[in-house]
């Protein structure tokens, strides 16, 4: 089943945003099915929160100033 959910969206990256955000989705599938094994979920668990912490750096997570 994990490879099912990641293998389509593997194929297809271009690297392109959309292409980050599917495989992102397909990688969240498979960790909240909870289908691999502990290691492996482990493992998976750490790739997908530091991936989210390089996409929303510290920086990133304060919201913008509404300028007048």
């Amino acid at each position: 089943m994990a490879l099912a959910l990641t293998l389509p969206a593997y194929l297809g990256y271009l690297g392109t945003e959309g292409d980050r955000v599917r495989l992102r989705s397909a990688l969240n599938m498979v960790h909240a099915a909870g289908r691999l094994p502990d290691d492996e979920q482990t493992e998976l668990g750490a790739v997908i929160g530091a991936a989210a912490l390089e996409c929303c750096g510290e920086d990133r997570a304060r919201p913008r100033r509404i300028r007048r």
